[in-house]
């Protein structure tokens, strides 16, 4: 086991990509965008074979603050985490040190308060050997692509009727929708007025500078818009890993949402997506108490995939500190399930 050097990332990506289907959050750019964003040291995990070669890898995060130290594979809404490997072996080895280090015996690092492990979705996963104390449940969402075969047409066929509805609306209401003309101040916007209206949390300001100087736009990136007239409607932030859509930030202005522009957006992407060959459409995920948004995401032709954020805590007092001072105090970690 070692930790991760800097010149290291585009081989661990390599490895990655050819043992996990979604790696997206384990890949070289969306490794410099959480060096951008969050505070903290890097402390990630490599396994090697006897040759020296990268066999696995285990992202981890680490940030101190009032309560101790808190470890994150990974922090930043919902990034997957977890250890890939490419054989049993060298994942029980990179989870064997991250048990090694959450247990308390850190190698010289301060004391571990909490740790989390965020399992990838579409992977091993349900590992008995790591160490935990809580566990919240998620549901992954994705959408295999590849039935149709590279025709956009046959999109409908793996949608629920309702869906064909609210596409075939928002597409008879004369809404312009393309990608090539970049909106990412519309989109900063619309997404932070929806996050206000649900008394979310929004994506900083930074996220969105960072992600346009770090990703190709067209290729790594588009920011798919829905028009009416000059006003832009909705938006739609993908990033493209490989043979797999990322779905990360969707937005829609509130007063017109009944006319499904959200929906003619995505059924467009999705087509284009088909189209140039793409096989995986990731949803994200999904909380189990998040009907509305599970139902909306199952009718795209969607299939569930359990996965679990495993949380060990160790010091018991951060049990009894309020949500808004662990929001404060560790922001974009995962201290324990609220």
């Amino acid at each position: 086991m070692s930790i991760v050097k800097d010149g290291e990332l585009a081989d661990i990506e390599s490895a990655v990509g050819s043992v996990v289907r979604l790696g997206w959050t384990y890949s070289v750019k969306y490794q410099r965008l959480l060096d951008g964003l969050l505070e903290g040291e890097v402390k990630s995990i490599v396994a090697r074979n006897p040759s020296g070669s990268i066999v696995g890898f285990l992202p981890c995060r680490a940030l101190d603050g009032t309560y101790g130290r808190i470890l994150n594979s990974q922090p930043f809404f919902g990034s997957y985490g977890g250890a890939v490997a490419s054989d049993a072996s060298a994942r029980t080895a990179l989870l064997d040190e991250w048990n090694r280090i959450v247990g308390g015996s850190g190698g010289g690092d301060c004391e571990v308060a909490a740790a989390t492990l965020v399992e990838c979705p579409v992977g091993e996963t349900g590992d008995d050997s790591i160490l935990q104390s809580a566990v919240d449940h998620r549901i992954g969402q994705v959408t295999d692509l590849s039935p149709l075969q590279c025709d956009s047409a046959a999109l409908g066929t793996i949608l629920h009727g309702k869906t064909r509805n609210a596409v075939r609306k928002g597409e008879s209401q004369g809404f312009q929708i393309g990608w090539e003309d970049p909106t990412w101040s519309q989109l900063l916007d619309i997404h932070t007025e929806n996050l206000t209206e649900l008394g979310g949390i929004a994506k900083p300001r930074r996220f969105f500078s960072l992600a346009q100087d770090l990703f190709e736009y067209g290729t790594d990136c588009r920011v798919w818009s829905a028009w009416d007239e000059d006003r832009v409607v909705a938006s739609l932030l993908l990033f493209y890993w490989r043979d797999t859509v990322e779905y990360f930030m969707p937005a829609v202005r509130a007063d017109c949402r009944p006319r499904q522009p959200l929906s003619a957006l995505i059924a467009t992407a999705m087509r284009d997506a088909v189209d140039r060959g793409f096989n995986l459409w990731d949803w994200g995920g999904t909380w189990l108490t998040q009907k509305g948004v599970y139902r909306f995401k199952s009718r795209w032709g969607a299939s569930d995939h359990r996965y679990q954020y495993r949380v060990q805590v160790n010091s018991e007092e951060l049990w009894s500190i309020n949500r808004q001072d662990i929001l404060r105090c560790y922001p974009y970690f995962y201290v324990y399930p609220f």
